[in-house]
């Protein structure tokens, strides 16, 4: 199975909100706020019109179609779907539903996120993911979506990704809250954990049949040093934070974290154990860690994200370490539901070289029995990449945002000769 990704926020566009702002996100950009005692204007981007995806679907999807993807990962808009608290917008679910259906008549399998880092503002209002009180309103949201869409979608999955909001949103404090405090993050993890845990289990019980997965995203954390304790306690404290404590938390029910002077939690829930069909790996790069600052890795090719640099024996190694770690003890496959680059200027061979590196990282994974369904890049087409704006180009289309007209990007031709060679 091969396929492009994109998430609503990012492509949309305003059209078929009943309420502006009508998520965190957007009640944010170019807004002076207070963050951690300082007034700035954390979002200095508009994401506006984007790609205008919500009304030209059919033809990304023709473009999808004519490009030979078979599958399509996107996700819902909860502040679209739920514009106030208690109300659902029946054509937006109605619009989705379609969505899923042209899809479906191209012979390209949806793939749907519930909640790709946004969500209305009536939740955030509410303290969002901070309150465990709070999961039973997104439990919701997800029922009344999956029993729209249920019959068409071919996986589901939950969050984009539990660390990624998390840590992103209450530690490093780049996106909507912009918090920096570790005890909060690690207790919004939590809670995003039980939540997909609820969410699991409430859509088993309406179609035991669906699969739904988790989505785990694999940053390598590398000590600098291998003689060097610090660079070890660092290197050893993030990978514990962004992946063992998830890995123990399906694996036992345990969620367990310590991190000294700034967060603990202890946390136990039984049904979390093996809770999930299947497990979306979503990988870009990775960095070593020198006297606790994070360093990109010389050795490699530098993108345009400062942190990723092109390193394909990463992706082999992420590959590895989601079979041994989550699929393999309860039998369940891999996707791959995210991958991508964005080039510096003038490094035109890059996305080429980037894409035949990271598919012979994938073939070495398989032909070693790693059970890999599935190749989704990010993205279809450049778009709003959050606090970056439009400044960073991950498609593999072009947009013209004048025009709005998609342009195949060079480079891509070795993905695309093995999109429509491999795929069965």
């Amino acid at each position: 199975m091969f396929g492009v990704a994109t998430s609503a926020y990012q492509v949309e566009g305003e059209d078929g909100a009943k309420v502006l702002p009508y998520n965190q996100w957007q009640r944010c950009e170019q807004v002076e706020l207070e963050v951690n005692g300082k007034k700035s204007i954390p979002v200095p981007y508009r994401s506006a019109s984007a790609c205008e995806h919500w009304i030209r679907y059919k033809k990304d999807i023709k473009l999808m179609k004519d490009l030979g993807f078979n599958s399509y990962r996107f996700s819902v808009s909860w502040g679209k779907v739920e514009p106030v608290e208690g109300e659902f917008n029946q054509e937006a679910l109605s619009h989705y539903e379609d969505v899923c259906e042209e899809l479906v008549k191209n012979g390209i399998k949806p793939i749907v996120t519930f909640h790709h880092y946004t969500h209305p503002c009536w939740f955030e209002d509410k303290g969002g993911f901070e309150k465990e009180e709070n999961i039973e309103y997104f439990v919701r949201f997800c029922e009344q979506v999956f029993k729209r869409l249920n019959k068409t979608v071919y996986l589901w999955f939950t969050f984009n990704t539990f660390t990624g909001y998390a840590f992103g949103g209450y530690y490093e404090g780049i996106k909507p809250p912009f918090k920096k405090n570790m005890q909060l993050a690690v207790e919004v993890l939590k809670n995003l954990l039980d939540a997909h845990v609820c969410v699991y289990h409430k859509v088993k019980k309406i179609n035991k049949n669906s699969r739904v997965g988790i989505y785990k995203n694999i940053f390598h954390i590398d000590p600098w040093r291998l003689w060097n304790p610090i660079d070890w306690l660092f290197s050893s404290m993030g990978n514990h934070l962004s992946n063992n404590c998830i890995y123990d938390f399906f694996n036992t029910g345990v969620f367990k974290v310590w991190v000294p002077k700034k967060a603990y939690m202890n946390f136990h829930n039984d049904f979390a154990i093996g809770a999930f069909d299947c497990v979306g790996l979503n990988y870009y790069s990775g960095v070593y860690v020198r006297n606790g600052k994070m360093i990109p890795r010389p050795e490699c090719i530098s993108t345009d994200n400062d942190r990723y640099t092109v390193y394909p024996e990463g992706f082999y190694r992420a590959l590895k370490q989601v079979w041994d770690k989550l699929a393999k003890p309860i039998g369940v496959p891999v996707y791959v539901t995210e991958n991508g680059v964005a080039p510096q200027l003038g490094c035109p061979n890059c996305r080429e070289y980037f894409f035949k590196s990271h598919l012979h990282a994938l073939s070495m994974a398989i032909d070693e029995g790693i059970d890999v369904r599935g190749y989704i890049c990010w993205s279809l087409m450049d778009n709003f990449e959050w606090s970056f704006g439009y400044t960073k180009k991950y498609g593999i289309c072009a947009v013209n945002f004048d025009t709005q007209e998609r342009t195949l990007k060079e480079g891509t031709g070795f993905l695309i000769d093995v999109v429509n060679r491999v795929k069965v």
